[in-house]
């Protein structure tokens, strides 16, 4: 996994115009870009890689190669893509399946503090939210043998305690969408 250094933002080659007659190209491989200190690198071709890249381990191993190449320790990187900070293996994995990925990697210690301010407000709310799962998921566990009652969830328990109205921390039951 050597990075390329790209010219430029994240400018695409220029296309080249086929010859009359000739067959179209296939289809341009789905390159993962990695941008680092303002400047995007081409970092693999992912439909070389395969199912490699939906592995738990890969994030590990993308990160190990920052580690080389750009010399920002393990434990400091701070890696995002278009929807924020990258943080479990199935982050990348979901990250990795778009079209055109594009991680930016910053070096926590150099990283802007309006950046970081985004990041932790966000990892406090996925804190949150897991935390709720997590007392959702230990309460229900020990009464899985019961027939579920999802009355229950809407209805007052499941966390109704913990100052959600509707239990289980949502608004209400869905609706079906046009009703």
């Amino acid at each position: 996994m050597s990075p390329r250094r790209r010219r430029g933002a994240a400018a695409a080659a220029p296309a080249e115009e086929a010859a009359p007659g000739a067959m179209a190209k296939a289809p341009p491989s789905r390159m993962l870009r990695i941008e680092f200190k303002n400047q995007p690198y081409d970092w693999f071709n992912l439909d070389e890689m395969g199912a490699i890249v939906r592995s738990d381990d890969f994030a590990n191993t993308l990160r190990e190669n920052i580690v080389h190449y750009f010399t920002v320790p393990y434990d400091c990187q701070a890696i995002f893509d278009e929807d924020g900070l990258l943080n479990a293996p199935v982050d990348f994995a979901r990250s990795l399946q778009r079209m055109h990925p594009y991680f930016k990697v910053y070096d926590v210690r150099e990283m802007p503090s309006d950046l970081r301010d985004q990041a932790l407000h966000k990892l406090t709310q996925v804190t949150e939210s897991v935390a709720r799962s997590q007392r959702m998921l230990t309460s229900y566990g020990e009464k899985a043998a019961a027939p579920p009652d999802h009355a229950a969830c809407f209805g007052g328990g499941c966390g109704a305690s913990s100052g959600s109205a509707a239990g289980c921390g949502s608004a209400g039951p869905l609706q079906p969408m046009g009703t």
